[in-house]
C-alpha cells in the first residue's frame, strides 16, 4: 500500500540532511524528477542540507545540473529519496542509498518487491515528474515556482514524447497545466529537450541507415565506435529509440547500444504490444510498452530481437 504524500512530507520534515537519487543512465524524467525535488526542498527548507546524489553526468548541464559530490559520511542520519527507479540495483549511488538511515521511493514503474521504508508508486502516471508535481501540489502548492516547474515539465514532456503516447492521461495534463501557471515557456523547454545539435542530427541519419526494418518491427545494434565519432554519450544514443516509432504500421522496435564494457543496453518500445515481460527475462524491466535491459551480450541482443519478431507476428 502506498504511503500518503502527507506522510512522506512528514518524514521529510524530520531530517536535516536529504539525499535525492535517481536511476543509472538518467533520462530527462529521472533528472527532472530528481532536480525538481531538490530545488523544491531547498526552496521550502533553506536551512536543510539537500543534495542530488549520483556519479553520472546530466544530459545537458547548462539546463539541468550535474549531481553533487556526496560522501558516505554525509549519509549518516540522513534521509534518502529515490525517484524514477523500481529496484535498488538501478540506483546511481546505491552505496549512498544503503548508508542512509531511512528511505523513500517515488516511482511510476512496475515493480516486484518493496525497496524503501516508505513508497509512493503509481504505474498509471505518465512520468515520475508527474508524481513529484502532484506531491508538491498536495503538500505545499504555493511553493511551486518557475525554476522548479521547468525541470519537472522537461521530465513530463520527455517521458510522454510531447504528450503523444498512451500513458498521457487527463491527470497528466492537469499536472502540466499547473506547471504552466508558473509562467514557463513550453517552446523553450521543448526545444531544450528535443532539439539536436548538428552532430546528433547526423548520427540519427546514420542510425536510420543501419537499422533493420520489417513491416511490423525495426531494430538497430549500435557499437561504441558508431557513436563515438559523433561525440555522443551512451544515454544520448539510447534516447533516439523513438525515431523508429514514427514508422506507420510498425508494432515494436528496439535499440541496442554498446557500453564501455562491451555489453549492450536495450531500449524496447511498442505502441500496444507487451514487451516488459521480455525485458524481465534478461534482468530488465519498465513499463508494458516502454522498457529496458542492461548488460546484454551480443548474442543476447539477437535473442531479444527474435522474441520481439515473434511477439510482433502473434
Amino acid at each position: 500500500m502506498n504511503t500518503s504524500f502527507a506522510k512522506i512530507f512528514e518524514i521529510i520534515n524530520k531530517f536535516e540532511t536529504i539525499i535525492v537519487l535517481r536511476h543509472i543512465n538518467p533520462d530527462y524524467d529521472a533528472l527532472g524528477s530528481q532536480f525538481g525535488l531538490v530545488k523544491w526542498l531547498k526552496h521550502l527548507f533553506p536551512t536543510k542540507t539537500v543534495l542530488a546524489g549520483g556519479t553520472e553526468p546530466s544530459l545537458d548541464d547548462s539546463f539541468i545540473a550535474n549531481p553533487d559530490e556526496v560522501n558516505i559520511d554525509q549519509c549518516k542520519g540522513a534521509l534518502a529519496i529515490a525517484v524514477d527507479t523500481s529496484t535498488t540495483q538501478r540506483i546511481d549511488g546505491v552505496e549512498l542509498w544503503n548508508a542512509c538511515c531511512e528511505r523513500i521511493c517515488i516511482d511510476h514503474h512496475i515493480r516486484e518487491v518493496k525497496m524503501a521504508d516508505y513508497e509512493y508508486v503509481d504505474r498509471t502516471a505518465s512520468s515520475c515528474a508527474e508524481l513529484i508535481t502532484n506531491f508538491i501540489l498536495e503538500v505545499a502548492p504555493q511553493s511551486l515556482d518557475l525554476d522548479i516547474a521547468k525541470v519537472l515539465y522537461a521530465g513530463m514532456v520527455a517521458d510522454t514524447q510531447r504528450f503523444s503516447i498512451s500513458s498521457t492521461t487527463a491527470n497528466t495534463l492537469r499536472a502540466a497545466s499547473s506547471l504552466l501557471e508558473t509562467g514557463l515557456n513550453v517552446n523553450d523547454i521543448n526545444n531544450q529537450v528535443f532539439q539536436n545539435d548538428f552532430q546528433t542530427y547526423l548520427f540519427t541519419i546514420k542510425l536510420r541507415e543501419m537499422a533493420v526494418y520489417s513491416p511490423k518491427y525495426a531494430y538497430a545494434i549500435v557499437d561504441v565506435k558508431d557513436y563515438c565519432d559523433f561525440g555522443l554519450k551512451n544515454e544520448q544514443v539510447k534516447s533516439k529509440v523513438s525515431i523508429f516509432g514514427e514508422i506507420r504500421g510498425i508494432q515494436a522496435w528496439a535499440l541496442f547500444v554498446q557500453n564501455a564494457d562491451s555489453t549492450y543496453s536495450a531500449s524496447l518500445r511498442s505502441h500496444n504490444l507487451k514487451l516488459n515481460d521480455i525485458a524481465q527475462q534478461y534482468g530488465g524491466g519498465g513499463h508494458k510498452c516502454a522498457c529496458g535491459i542492461p548488460g546484454l551480450s551480443f548474442e543476447q541482443c539477437h535473442e531479444v530481437i527474435n522474441k520481439i519478431k515473434q511477439r510482433s507476428s502473434e
